[in-house]
């Protein structure tokens, strides 16, 4: 349905930002995380028993679905067709209670989002991800199995598109209702008719997302002993991540610690470099966890 009101009731208008919750297994897992305290897989298990799951999840969980809606959604909105798979793209299986509690304890919602800078049609910066969300923005309270899709256009502004998007009845709707769209372009002889009535379908590569910035939650596990901060942040500082704020649990002291650092707006690939070394320390116990941290008004709109 949300590609009718993006080809018809914004015919007028020109699309510039795309940031959504496309994937309702994703959301009903990460959901029942965030509400129950459950792991990982006891949500992806309920998921799976609701029906909103696949026996193999792969396609929602890794973010595939998302990023093929990401590319009908800008292919729709501005006329470009993209690759699903050049779009930019991170599952959710590395989701822990842990990050989803820290979240919570900063004010933030994990959910996974699809995300299309569009002003640049010929260069769209599109990218899917678990991302932190502000508990008081309109996707934060999205539950369950729902979708939501915030669109940003040059007259209208900010507009959110909201519904089931999994389970059985509300996927039959929407094939259905593009069957009988069909039938009435065939009907009516306009079937040659491009999406959104554009002229031309141009076929384009997203951008990098290298120059790209954003503000980040990182999570760095390792061992309680001195010193161990101090290598991390030098690290971080000579990659140009500034850090915003640092905190870590209070484990025993043989007991290894999640150190958590929240990053002013950073370029993606300084962000990316920083971790890649961190990776490579003797003290680093498992590869660190980063999410973004969703820019609500990159352009001052609100």
């Amino acid at each position: 349905p949300v590609l009718r009101a993006l080809r018809e009731g914004l015919a007028s208008d020109r699309i510039e930002r795309i940031v959504g919750i496309v994937n309702g297994t994703s959301n009903y897992i990460l959901d029942a995380m965030t509400r129950t305290g459950a792991s990982y897989a006891d949500a992806l298990a309920a998921a799976q028993r609701a029906g909103f799951a696949e026996a193999d999840p792969t396609f929602d969980i890794e973010g595939i679905d998302a990023a093929h809606k990401l590319a009908l959604l800008a292919l729709v909105s501005v006329g470009v067709r993209i690759d699903p798979n050049a779009i930019h793209r991170e599952g959710i299986t590395r989701v822990r209670p842990f990050d989803i509690r820290t979240a919570a304890e900063l004010g933030y919602v994990i959910k996974s989002l699809a995300i299309a800078d569009l002003r640049e049609p010929e260069h769209p910066v599109v990218h899917v991800h678990p991302t932190f969300v502000p508990k008081d923005h309109i996707l934060a309270g999205v539950h369950g199995a729902y979708n939501a899709v915030e669109v940003t256009s040059r007259a209208l502004g900010q507009s959110l598109y909201y519904g089931r998007g999994a389970g059985m009845m509300p996927t039959g709707v929407a094939v259905v209702s593009d069957i009988i769209e069909v039938c009435r372009d065939i009907v009516g002889s306009s079937a040659g008719l491009n999406p959104g009535g554009f002229r031309a379908i141009r076929s384009v590569e997203p951008a990098s997302l290298d120059s790209s910035e954003c503000e980040n939650y990182l999570c760095v596990h390792v061992p309680n002993v001195p010193g161990v901060l101090g290598r991390v942040a030098s690290c971080l500082g000579r990659h140009g991540v500034s850090i915003k704020r640092m905190n870590q649990d209070t484990p025993g002291p043989a007991e290894p610690i999640d150190m958590v650092i929240m990053t002013e707006r950073t370029r993606e690939d300084r962000v990316r470099e920083a971790l890649i070394e961190v990776d490579t320390f003797d003290v680093a116990l498992t590869p660190s966890h980063r999410f973004r941290i969703l820019d609500v008004d990159p352009w001052g709109l609100r």
